[in-house]
């Protein structure tokens, strides 16, 4: 099966990128990170414009770079077509002979070349766009002459890195359902690049998470958002995140984070074996003191911030076991809470999700 196989280790300045993973053929990997996670530098490493201090990028039994063998595939010989963040579009060609470009620098005539980039913007619905210049394009269109470009070299491999990230709105909506549309049509290896968990949602398969170029979690969608493996992770998934340890007492099994005591879920743990345990904001009951009647399991801290959202509210907590809890508005106007004053929080177990921390 076709497949690309990156085993790669990569140095820019102070910055390293070390990264393992596979994907096959007519699937679309979504690389997932925040600024400075290392996305840009994982992009140019792909397509050769960086290259590696160790490991091997192979597409389909052929090595494209292995620096062991001294081999390094230059990047217009790689199969791969590139959609640039932010278009990247020659501003003194018009739109035909940029689409048509990669063809010409791979050594295609230029009549040849032409004809494959009228072909490609007619099949991407940009036939009337071949004679216009790069600054007479809307955003959206602009990017979708760099799909095409990326395109019209008949690359195997798809790359595209933050291809939404410098539109509008109301552009991005209608941009994103377009991709999905040419993504799906495209047999090869597909990969786009994003911060944004919508994106991700609609572009990809499977899910990559990158963090100071590292991958810290791979997988569906539903997997990466049901079992977190970092506070970005969580973040993207809308839940909170703990790390906790199991331990065995008095009262039986009781997770512990830190000097704070909670009760356990009731699903198999493991004693000793250090856990993620991810709650929705919906889990978390909030109090200006512990309830007397169920003193134990309560996490101390102090309210960092409350943000209206209507009917209900978000209200941060920070301490030893930061948080986030949602609250009816008119319950936080009874309860008194303010920013800066301590509170209590109870997290209810039966809610959240424990799992090992090493896989």
């Amino acid at each position: 099966m076709e497949e690309l196989a990156v085993s790669a280790r990569a140095r820019r300045g102070d910055f390293t990128l070390d990264v393992e993973f596979r994907v096959d053929a007519d699937r679309t990997l979504v690389v997932l990170g925040p600024n400075g996670s290392g996305k840009s530098t994982l992009v140019d490493a792909l397509v050769g414009l960086l290259p590696l201090e160790a490991g091997r990028v192979v597409y389909a039994g052929d090595c494209l770079e292995d620096p062991s063998e001294g081999l390094r595939v230059p990047p217009q010989r790689r199969p791969l077509g590139v959609m640039f963040q932010g278009s990247w579009l020659f501003p003194h060609l018009d739109v035909l002979d940029n689409v048509a470009f990669g063809p010409r620098a791979r050594g295609l005539g230029r009549r040849e070349a032409r004809n494959r980039a009228l072909a490609i913007l007619d099949q991407l619905g940009l036939g009337d766009l071949a004679r216009r210049r790069p600054k007479r394009l809307s955003g959206g269109e602009a990017q979708r002459v760099a799909l095409a470009r990326a395109l019209a070299t008949e690359p195997r491999v798809l790359l595209l890195d933050e291809p939404l990230s410098a539109l509008d709105a109301e552009t991005r909506s209608a941009t994103r359902s377009f991709l999905q549309r040419q993504l799906a049509g495209f047999p090869g290896v597909r990969i786009a690049i994003t911060h944004d968990p919508a994106e991700a949602a609609v572009l990809g398969e499977r899910w990559l998470v990158l963090e100071n170029g590292r991958i810290t979690q791979q997988g569906t969608p539903g997997e990466v958002l049901r079992r977190p493996r970092s506070a970005y992770a969580a973040a993207l998934a809308g839940v909170n995140l703990l790390r906790a340890t199991p331990v065995r007492g008095p009262s039986g099994l009781r997770l512990v984070c830190g000097a704070t005591s909670l009760g356990a879920p009731a699903v198999d743990l493991t004693e000793g074996i250090e856990h993620f345990v991810a709650f929705g904001a919906e889990a978390l009951e909030l109090r200006t003191r512990p309830d007397p009647a169920d003193p134990g399991g309560w996490i101390s801290g102090s309210v960092a911030e409350i943000s209206v959202e209507g009917e209900f509210s978000s209200v941060t907590l920070s301490g030893d076991v930061p948080a986030r809890a949602r609250l009816r508005t008119a319950e936080i106007a009874r309860s008194g809470f303010r920013a800066g004053e301590s509170a209590f929080a109870k997290i209810d177990l039966n809610q959240a999700e424990a799992y090992p921390v090493v896989a």
